[in-house]
């Protein structure tokens, strides 16, 4: 129910709103299928596990495969993850999403990375109510 309350409303509301465009759109949610339906892993290095694995992945080679997607976009695609989609709900996302879309005139970034951060509150939330049922004495959102 998390999930897709922040990425069908509040995701998909924001782009709308910052006008971004369909491909970046599309990139998010491969993206956050990757992090959401696989296997749980941070980041992609080489001293930690095989990056090659997570880049043979079908979702990611259908946008690096995409010529009709702009160079600049692919790559901060990459990017991204190799820095790891799950990630983006602690906030970290690669500067090149700021760079890829610099012709736009509404900054959305910051407003991205704090709408992952409030999800992964909310997701903590949520498994903990899970859980351990409700408390008036933790922490509210």
């Amino acid at each position: 129910p998390v999930h897709s309350k922040y990425f069908t409303q509040c995701i998909k509301k924001m782009m709308r709103e910052k006008e971004l465009p369909n491909e970046i759109l599309h990139m998010f949610e491969l993206g956050l299928r990757i992090a959401l339906f696989t296997p749980l892993q941070f980041f992609y290095d080489e001293d930690f596990m095989a990056a090659a694995d997570i880049m043979a992945d079908e979702r990611v080679t259908t946008i690096l495969n995409n010529e009709s997607m702009q160079e600049d976009r692919r790559e901060v695609f990459v990017q991204q993850t190799k820095l790891g989609w799950t990630r983006l709900f602690m906030g970290y996302m690669t500067t090149g999403w700021r760079n890829c879309t610099a012709e736009l005139q509404q900054k959305w970034t910051t407003s991205c990375a704090r709408l992952f951060l409030e999800w992964e509150r909310a997701c903590w939330t949520h498994r903990n109510n899970t859980l351990y049922g409700p408390s008036t004495k933790r922490h509210q959102q």
